[in-house]
């Protein structure tokens, strides 16, 4: 009977073993700074588990996008990626997209991509397969997600630099040829979400974005806000597509410098083209100034085809087809007529087609009244209808 103490030590300190053993179930972390490829856990500069940084085998790729880039992230064309938040490529980032990528973004969230100074989206698709960024939604609607936001380091016409009024992050510098990288071939589908009470994202703004940007063949399609917004910047435009869109097709303001070439606006509930200096300060420099030519703007919309605002810009048009309007040319405030007056706007060969009952060419009421020119064009290269450009990538024809 003396030796029952004894075994039951010796039980007690088996069963507490085993316990112990099996009880815990959480992974097995590696002590000290030396990392493994081959030790089952997330260390060192691998990224993720015994792979990727200086490990042989490379991480599978994955679907969710949402934080930060801050060194070059490559996605996959074979995988369909969602967006869950706010993404954000840091300085010396870059994000690379690859011809035919899918990217769904959570609708409801104001989830949005944004490039800050010295960071670079480099999308490159094709003209029979394009990168499509959209709504996750079953049934999506203009502004289920926010947009794409560039920010440059172009001159602007509010300070050296600025903070962008969405998102807040810096803009603007002296770089006239800094680049933000490359859109070529890429649809963008229902942003513009409702920032707060007063603002809403573009689809995709440009903040002091340089003429070394690409910036081709890109669709904003069911927008809530503006398809494209260019505050102040270098970046030319050329081959663009803006369709059925709750805001402007495009906004220029504080002080772009470029040119824009074939652009195609239709069903855009504001104005096709709203442009002018700056909505606060109307006199700051350096002035918006540019050339647009090749254009097509169809109705119907509310604002002119040409909305002539906010200080007006010394801006030549050429080749301006528009169809189905009750205003052609909208001037607004009269420091933009003031602009009119100085022959600060001038518009060579534009087409008032298919005119509205009770259409005015313009409502310009000051001194000179030879600012524009009528004459028959095919705009974008075929009039109201998709120019060739177009067919191919685009959706919604």
């Amino acid at each position: 009977m003396a030796k029952k103490p004894f075994f039951k030590a010796i039980l007690f300190a088996l069963i507490s073993s085993f316990v112990l053993t099996c009880a815990s179930d959480e992974p097995i972390v590696a002590e000290g700074p030396v990392a493994s490829c081959f030790d089952g856990i997330m260390n060192g500069a691998e990224g993720g588990i015994d792979c990727g940084g200086t490990c042989v085998i490379v991480c599978p790729p994955s679907d969710n996008l949402e934080g930060e880039i801050v060194t070059t992230l490559e996605l996959n064309a074979s995988v369909e990626y969602l967006l869950t938040g706010p993404l954000l490529i840091r300085d010396g980032a870059s994000l690379l997209i690859p011809a035919g990528t899918v990217i769904k973004v959570e609708s409801g969230i104001n989830a949005y991509i944004a490039v800050a100074q010295g960071g670079q989206i480099r999308a490159n698709g094709q003209s029979d397969n394009p990168i499509v960024i959209t709504s996750n939604a079953t049934n999506p609607a203009p502004g289920d997600w926010g947009g794409i936001i560039f920010a440059g380091k172009a001159p602007i016409n509010t300070g050296t630099v600025d903070r962008t009024e969405i998102i807040d992050i810096f803009y603007g510098g002296a770089r006239v040829n800094d680049t933000s990288g490359v859109l070529k071939y890429v649809r963008v589908e229902y942003a513009g979400a409702q920032f707060d009470t007063s603002k809403k994202f573009s689809a995709i703004s440009f903040y002091g974005v340089g003429a070394f940007t690409t910036f081709t063949y890109v669709q904003v399609i069911h927008s809530l806000g503006n398809s494209f917004k260019f505050i102040g910047g270098t970046i030319n435009p050329k081959w663009v597509v803006s369709t059925n869109t709750d805001g402007n097709g495009f906004e220029i303001t504080d002080g772009w410098n470029g040119k824009g070439d074939s652009w195609y606006i239709a069903n855009t509930d504001k104005s096709g083209i709203k442009i002018g200096n700056n909505p606060t300060i109307e006199d700051l420099n350096p002035i918006t100034m540019g050339m647009l030519q090749n254009i097509s703007i169809v109705g119907p919309l509310t604002e002119g085809a040409i909305n002539y605002s906010d200080g007006g810009a010394i801006t030549n048009f050429n080749n301006i087809y528009t169809s189905g309007l009750n205003l052609g040319i909208n001037v607004n405030g009269q420091a933009a007529a003031s602009q009119i007056d100085m022959n600060s706007l001038i518009i060579n060969n534009i087409q008032f087609a298919n005119p509205l009952t009770g259409f005015i060419p313009t409502n310009h009421t000051g001194t000179n009244t030879t600012f524009y020119t009528e004459a028959d064009n095919v705009g974008a290269g075929n009039g109201a209808e998709l120019p060739t450009w177009a067919t191919g990538w685009t959706t919604g024809f």
